[in-house]
């Protein structure tokens, strides 16, 4: 298979529904590994209709045989079946018995391997990873039809990064991409509210880069900011204020006129300094120190922060209008491979060794239980840990393919967005906690506090006794 693909104009005739809605998104399997053809990675199995069979395998596609997808801008681009002659040419035997759950059969020679562990039959939903052994590896996951904003946003080359250096194919990262468009098309403040490790920092430079400015983004980490000198750092100073050798400053804010200022962590601000910047946020209006004057800055502040939305002062957290929601990894799992593979080349070029003991032309030569172990594995700090994870097992890995260190078992995560969270089901367990997301998500079996943020948002549900704005 080439990395060209045929458009077609939409589903076959006994493909599943894709447009219902994340509600009711059926699950299909995600392509994690595949050793013949690394550029599938991304690419989908769109199982048969609820209450039919189908098989997958060499086979080119027909009503009684799979081929792989492409999910590309809210359209699906056929890309045929496996091309591995180590693929039995029916190799699985594929049955949806609900919207939300597969059956898998190994009819071909290759073994199977569900979870890691081999097996010739299984029941799956979403959060599985099942196996053609040594050959291709897909993740269960839930999956609508992309979103209409995404028609807005251009393409890239299918599993690399965007414009923006933001890698991923799912519904989730489109949705970012979506989100960060509105966002850069508006006018107001932005905060940026997401786990460590989750690219606020590269969002940011997006929004800003999408907007109408010409200078460059002015970014400061706002934890690094002195107690005794936010003034000074934000609005600068004149010559010989405070001390009579002290340099003119003209400070971040002036730096930043006429384009945006990106303050990371900014939940880190003690409260009495968020203070300091209200009437900035609200006008533009700032004073030097040691000048008589007003002055005034034309800049768009970007916040970023990774601390609840509790540690900021409500009128400083209401100046900032526009809000982005990031994604945990645990949130679109069937990216941490493209991730994966992005992070590697990245390392590549900072170390040829790298590429020479790892890489196949463009593409990582990764081993799928590594593989399997980084989609299943839990994340604290994100991205970063995942590259942290791929250099271990760049330090340990003796082959050419780069495996998993050892370690504990990797814990299947739950289903993000599952459909049998219903609104009623989510709005009935929020308010026996008062409201209180982080005591809910657990209870929900969510991945995350921020999960359950995203599903309050969209359906518009009560917390702490106010309905959210959808």
């Amino acid at each position: 298979m080439s990395d060209t693909t045929s458009e077609v104009p939409g589903l076959p005739w006994d493909a599943p529904d894709l447009h219902a809605g994340a509600r009711a998104a059926p699950v299909a399997a995600v392509v994690l590994w595949c050793l013949a053809e690394p550029q599938r990675v991304g690419e989908l199995m769109i199982p048969p209709p609820e209450g039919k069979s189908s098989c997958l395998g060499r086979l080119e596609p027909d009503p009684e045989h799979l081929g792989l997808w492409r999910q590309v801008g809210g359209e699906l681009l056929a890309t045929g079946a496996p091309r591995s002659t180590r693929i039995s040419r029916e190799q699985l035997r594929i049955q949806r018995e609900r919207p939300q759950r597969l059956r898998i059969e190994r009819i071909g020679r290759r073994a199977l391997l569900v979870n890691g562990r081999e097996s010739d039959e299984a029941e799956l939903e979403a959060g599985d990873v099942f196996e053609i052994a040594d050959e291709l590896t897909f993740l269960v996951a839930h999956r609508p039809r992309l979103l209409e904003i995404q028609r807005a946003v251009p393409a890239q080359p299918f599993g690399r990064a965007d414009e923006h250096g933001l890698v991923g194919e799912s519904p989730a990262m489109w949705e970012l991409r979506g989100r960060i468009r509105q966002v850069a098309r508006r006018r107001g403040h932005v905060l940026i509210h997401g786990p460590s490790g989750t690219g606020k920092e590269a969002v940011a430079r997006a929004i800003h880069g999408l907007g109408d400015s010409a200078r460059p983004l002015v970014a400061r980490n706002a934890a690094t900011i002195p107690e005794t000198l936010v003034d000074a750092e934000l609005f600068g100073n004149l010559r010989g204020f405070p001390n009579s050798n002290s340099p003119e400053r003209i400070g971040l804010v002036g730096e930043a006129d006429g384009s945006s200022l990106f303050l990371d962590e900014i939940g880190e601000l003690p409260e009495r300094l968020q203070v300091h910047f209200l009437r900035l946020l609200d006008g533009g209006e700032y004073q030097r120190l040691g000048d008589s004057r007003a002055r005034q800055a034309s800049f768009r502040c970007i916040g970023a922060t990774n601390r609840p939305l509790t540690a900021l002062k409500s009128d400083f957290l209401a100046r900032f209008a526009l809000r982005i929601e990031m994604p945990g990894l645990e949130e679109r799992a069937e990216d941490i491979p493209l991730i994966a593979c992005h992070l590697l080349r990245r390392m590549a070029d900072e170390d040829p060794s790298v590429a020479e003991r790892f890489f196949a032309g463009a593409h990582p030569r990764l081993d799928p239980a590594l593989v399997r172990g980084l989609v299943q594995r839990r994340y604290s700090t994100h991205v970063r840990e995942l590259e942290r994870a791929l250099w271990e097992a760049v330090d340990r890995s003796r082959g050419n393919f780069l495996a998993a260190p050892p370690g504990p078992e990797p814990v299947a995560l739950p289903a993000v967005a599952s459909p049998d969270l219903s609104p009623e089901r989510i709005q009935s367990v929020l308010d026996r906690h008062e409201g209180i997301q982080a005591r809910a998500w657990k209870e929900l079996g969510l991945p995350s506090r921020h999960s359950l943020g995203r599903l309050v948002r969209r359906y518009g549900l009560r917390t702490r006794g106010r309905p959210r704005s959808p």
